[in-house]
């Protein structure tokens, strides 16, 4: 599980994680905004078979309120997690105009 991420409005908040599989192995960690309707890739070259990925994923909340990312592994023959890990982030008001990423 991980916990709620807090943060500001306009400032990047730094999210961190890892991914497994045992077997095949992990060819990409994707990441979803819009509730796992559109999901991003980004691969991650030489991983190891047998050890975790580490993943790292900067957003800017653009206005507060609550947002939810969902991350998954994927392997290389497009097998995904088939449960993706929900992180919730709750944003309160500070600078806004930051820019959101664009995942597509």
């Amino acid at each position: 599980m991980i916990p709620t991420i807090y943060g500001t409005a306009g400032k990047p908040i730094t999210l961190n994680g890892y991914a497994q599989d045992f077997g095949p192995g992990v060819a990409c960690v994707q990441f979803s905004c819009d509730g796992g309707e559109t999901w991003t890739s980004y691969p991650v070259e030489g991983a190891d078979n047998d050890a975790n990925v580490n993943w790292r994923f900067v957003f800017t909340p653009p206005v507060p309120g609550s947002y939810e990312l969902l991350v998954r592994s994927a392997r290389a023959d497009g097998t995904t997690t088939p449960e993706p890990a929900h992180v919730f982030l709750v944003v309160d008001e500070g600078e806004v105009g930051g820019e959101v990423p664009t995942l597509t």
